[in-house]
């Protein structure tokens, strides 16, 4: 049975970005395993991915690639796989967050953590903020 489904130009364009903080072979295939999976999940919420980038070990260059497409106009969703491949910083995750949905942009999670779309991940996103400066008020300065 062949279903028609919608041209690609019509669905909301996505943009996946994957962490994986450890490199080498290891990195590599849980990049592979995160991009076959964005790939699914973009395809059961009816976006269509037009690019997926990813960064393995301390550096997180591709992350300012993948802000700077969103900014350009590039993608309306950003979709990541947890909220920690966004930051595990929470204050700069949750700064991330207010930019995207200021410019009507959306991000959304692959492990149902939070998706802008609906009125519960906007309040998730909200409660996210609420903890991310509650943390960054009590957070201890690092005496080096």
């Amino acid at each position: 049975m062949k279903i028609d489904r919608e041209p690609r130009d019509t669905l909301p364009r996505a943009i996946g970005y994957i962490y994986a903080a450890n490199g080498g072979l290891e990195g590599f295939h849980a990049i592979r395993v995160g991009r076959r999976d964005l790939r699914a999940f973009c395809e059961r919420q009816g976006l269509h991915l037009t690019a997926c980038e990813d960064d393995t070990g301390a550096s997180r260059a591709s992350r300012r690639a993948v802000l700077n497409f969103l900014t350009s106009g590039g993608a309306e969703v950003l979709v990541v796989p947890a909220p920690h491949h966004l930051s595990r910083n929470g204050w700069y995750a949750a700064g991330v967050v207010r930019r995207l949905l200021r410019r009507r942009q959306h991000v959304i999670t692959c492990d149902g953590s939070f998706d802008s779309r609906t009125q519960s991940g906007r309040m998730m996103l909200s409660l996210m903020s609420v903890f991310a400066r509650v943390e960054r008020e009590h957070a201890v300065p690092t005496i080096h």
